[in-house]
């Protein structure tokens, strides 16, 4: 591997002089730095604000010094692994971690994390979603299909497209239901009002959930489980805030609450399939995360 060699020209933050002097973005270099391409004096540096001498050296490899605004960093972050074989991974995704990389966060998301553990990745999807075959929103936690191969990840979008992958969750909400068990179906877009947003419209994508209580508390609250027939976008956040049972902690669909959650408490609890490479069957559980189980204790 060729290396590209400099001396510093200043005192100065060491993404700074690499962007100098290189003429590449700043967050460019910080990735270069982040991903342990650079070294001082012919160590590794990993801070993009470590301050450099005047005169130090400086090296990386050659190919890097091209500008390329596509590279990814490899963060750390914290997830369980449920299931793996050579062809996936199913995963505990914690609450609070973005699925792939997007608009506004090109670091801290599972991509990121499962970079900087090696994980083996499928790019079918592109770099941003590598390994990523659906998806959970940032702030529900659960189950999770990576794939590591891109015909493992083409025949499980297939069976995701053909309903043949069983996706179970258990939500928190507010208010108690008349029918203990039932199907919501309804059409669900974009909120013409807010596009950030999604509700129940008169047309669009057909939506259907089912849904069967598990308890109730205080005679306000409901656990209750559901189930995914179709996977449009917040699917069952919209279902609930529509249908008048609004899920505990969720900023964007939810109410106000004397009861508080960090965060919505809407959890991926199992997911069941016929493994596309060597045809098993696969039904695999998480456990519910100790935030979501202490909000529980206090209506119990």
């Amino acid at each position: 591997m060729s290396l590209y060699n400099f001396n510093s020209h200043c005192d100065n933050r060491l993404d700074k002089i690499l962007s100098e002097t290189l003429g590449i973005s700043r967050s460019y270099a910080k990735n270069l730095i982040k991903n342990n391409d650079v070294k001082v004096d012919d160590v590794l540096v990993s801070r993009p604000s470590n301050l450099i001498k005047k005169g130090q050296k400086i090296s990386l490899p050659l190919d890097l010094t091209k500008k390329n605004e596509n590279i990814i960093t490899k963060t750390k972050a914290s997830y369980n692994i449920l299931y793996e074989d050579s062809y996936l991974l199913i995963i505990n995704k914690p609450a609070g971690l973005t699925t792939h990389i997007g608009a506004g966060n090109y670091e801290n998301t599972l991509v990121n994390a499962l970079l900087y553990d090696n994980v083996k990745l499928s790019d079918v999807a592109g770099k941003e979603r590598q390994g990523i075959v659906h998806r959970l929103d940032k702030d529900t936690s659960g189950c999770l299909i990576i794939a590591k191969d891109n015909e493992t990840h083409l025949k499980l979008k297939e069976m995701f497209k053909e309903k043949a992958v069983s996706r179970i969750y258990v939500a928190l909400v507010y208010g108690i239901f008349k029918e203990k068990a039932g199907i919501w179906s309804t059409y669900i877009g974009r909120n013409p009002k807010n596009r950030k947003k999604m509700t129940v419209l008169n047309e669009g994508r057909e939506a259907i959930t089912k849904y069967k209580v598990l308890e109730e508390y205080q005679k306000k609250y409901s656990l209750v489980e559901f189930e995914l027939i179709t996977g449009r976008t917040h699917q069952i956040r919209v279902h609930c805030k529509h249908f008048n049972k609004p899920i505990i902690g969720d900023k964007k669909y939810g109410i106000s609450s004397k009861l508080k959650a960090d965060y919505q408490l809407l959890h991926a609890k199992s997911i069941s399939f016929i493994h596309p490479i060597t045809g098993e069957n696969i039904h695999i559980e998480a456990p519910i995360n100790e935030h979501f189980l202490s909000v529980l204790k206090k209506i119990q």
